[in-house]
């Protein structure tokens, strides 16, 4: 007479035990859902798309609507597009440009942003001091760049594979684009005294405020002070007013 009772207790207890389990398994997918979504589209102008793989067709962009990591997202002649991600970390893109939306090494997290720059011009924000390291990464075919608390203008063009940086505030680290993988060792980061050329099998560098980088496929990275003509420039001037109305939201 006992067995039957206690058999229905053990049984009632595993089926609470069981639905605890299937509490926690849709809690864990519908965060990680949740962390898939990368950044939220903030100001547009002018022709701003993002690519929808469904349709497998470039649709327009509204402000508000969310971005996901894989996307991709461009401008055209005359365009202007906003990313905007948590932490005060924003990315604008300039006419003609075209980035698309990473996860990272350390998985697909709003905390751990990377981007790839296909082509164009972008301006970079990472307007919190105390974010932690190698948040945000921007990745070319001949570079990778990690942004820390920083302005950075950056431009890449496709058809020379040449990138410019211009860091206005901050520093980022600049490294080969192989590094991606990690499959060797780097002395550095170490920063380099502009002006000078500095070989490939250095160039792991740390590119200061006011400095410009530069590297070509297949060509010797550069670094060196940034004239005016780079740091007033108009797209410079805009960007940097807009991060100030942006920190006072």
């Amino acid at each position: 007479l006992i067995f039957p009772v206690w058999k229905d207790r053990k049984s009632l207890a595993v089926r609470k035990t069981t639905g605890k389990k299937w509490i926690c398994f849709f809690a864990v997918c519908l965060l990680f859902c949740l962390e898939l979504k990368a950044a939220e589209i903030g100001e547009t102008s002018g022709q701003a798309e993002r690519y929808d793989s469904r349709l497998r067709s470039w649709q327009r962009v509204n402000q508000g609507s969310e971005i996901s990591f894989g996307e991709r997202v461009r401008t055209g002649s005359g365009g202007f597009l906003e990313l905007r991600f948590s932490g005060k970390r924003y990315i604008r893109l300039a006419e003609r440009s075209e980035v698309e939306l990473n996860g990272t090494e350390e998985g697909n997290s709003p905390r751990d942003i990377a981007i790839s720059l296909t082509r164009g011009r972008i301006w970079a924000s990472v307007l919190v001091r105390k974010i932690r390291r190698g948040s945000m990464k921007i990745r070319t075919p001949v570079a990778l760049v990690a942004v820390r608390g920083t302005q950075l203008d950056a431009s890449f063009r496709r058809d020379l594979g040449e990138l410019q940086l211009a860091v206005l505030s901050g520093s980022v680290e600049v490294a080969p684009p192989e590094m991606i993988e990690g499959p060797e060792v780097v002395e550095g980061p170490r920063e380099i005294e502009p002006p000078r050329e500095i070989t490939r099998e250095e160039w792991m560098v740390l590119v200061e405020s006011g400095h410009l980088f530069s590297i070509t496929a297949g060509g010797e990275p550069r670094v060196l002070k940034a004239g005016e003509t780079v740091l007033g420039n108009g797209w410079v001037v805009a960007n940097r007013q807009r991060d100030l109305q942006v920190m006072q939201e």
